[in-house]
């Protein structure tokens, strides 16, 4: 499920949230100022409905009878069911779920960067889910206090609360090096990574990775704005597609083109640099992610409507994305990299 845009302009709300600052994404139903700090227990029930358990299971190759299942915590971070956690989740393999309002959802794998420790599943609710909001770990200072939200050995989701015990640390795990990490005082157990690192607004600034093992309250989670570099690679949609559209957007806020390639179909479209992006076929975008995964349902060959705001006016755009080969998935569940 995605959102749609609607047959009228978009309203003078939905352009204040696309081109809002200072905040990253819209304020919750409930709350009427998305800057304003609040307490442990409000971002735990702010952010709760967007962590879920994941657990990948299977079967033993010795005795067929037992089932082994490895535990992880995922985020959701676009409303259609894109989860984001860590890549050695699958290090076993087996077959995933999702714990999703009590019950266990089957997800897929979409896209796997082993390098950097993330992964992209895809979950199919059929209704919406509640993604979590974007800040900025740029943003976060030393002593800050932070929540952590997680699944500790499969338990459920559970919460701590700690502070950024340092910036910019490098630490390796059994599975890669990490460079240029987020050191929090928060404990981070087997079935917790992947869980979101959040600050007192209730914002995704790092995800929960991994841990000095052989100390208390020592851990470390990637950097959000890592995060926002990493995505667009890892989804490829152009390469998964088989088009190309000749146009780059940000991912730090809106979805601002900063890009337009020459000879392109966009801007045979007549799309330029700093034309912020609204909408993509029928999707609403919001911010510079939104985009990209609108983009997954694109096809080369297929004329495309664009949304663009040009100097505080609307613009819609036709455009058709050049055919290119699709680049083949390195297994059945999705594109590993």
């Amino acid at each position: 499920m995605h959102r749609h845009l609607p047959a009228i302009p978009l309203s003078a709300a939905l352009l204040g949230i696309v081109l809002a600052s200072g905040c990253a994404g819209p304020a919750p139903a409930d709350r009427t100022d998305p800057c304003a700090p609040m307490s442990a227990a409000e971002v735990y029930r702010q952010c709760k409905d967007s962590t879920v358990t994941l657990g990948f299971a299977r079967k033993d190759a010795a005795d067929p009878k037992t089932t082994h299942t490895e535990f992880g915590t995922g985020i959701i971070i676009h409303e259609a069911g894109y989860i984001l956690a860590n890549a050695h989740i699958l290090r076993h393999g087996g077959t995933g779920a999702a714990g999703i309002a009590g019950r266990d959802v089957p997800c897929r794998v979409v896209a796997v960067d082993n390098k950097r420790d993330l992964a992209i599943f895809k979950a199919d609710t059929g209704r919406p889910l509640r993604p979590i909001r974007l800040g900025y770990s740029r943003d976060l200072t030393v002593g800050e206090p932070i929540v952590t939200i997680g699944s500790p050995f499969g338990m459920g989701i559970s919460v701590t609360v700690g502070v950024v015990s340092a910036l910019g640390r490098s630490t390796k795990s059994d599975f890669t090096f990490f460079p240029d990490m987020i050191q929090t005082s928060t404990p981070i157990n087997p079935g917790t990574s992947g869980g979101p690192l959040l600050n007192m607004r209730g914002e995704l600034v790092g995800v929960n990775t991994t841990r000095k093992s052989e100390a208390n309250d020592i851990g470390f989670a990637i950097p959000v704005d890592r995060v926002r570099e990493a995505l667009p690679e890892m989804l490829d949609p152009e390469g998964r597609g088989g088009f190309r559209l000749g146009l780059k957007v940000a991912t730090d806020g809106p979805a601002t083109v900063t890009a337009v390639a020459a000879d392109s179909p966009a801007a045979a479209a007549g799309v330029r640099p700093g034309d912020v992006v609204l909408g993509v076929g029928r999707e609403i975008v919001i911010g510079g992610l939104d985009f990209y995964f609108a983009l997954l349902d694109v096809r080369g060959g297929e004329p495309l409507a664009l949304r663009l705001l040009r100097g505080g006016r609307l613009l819609d755009v036709t455009l058709t994305p050049a055919k290119t080969d699709p680049k083949p998935p390195a297994k059945a569940g999705g594109e590993r990299k």
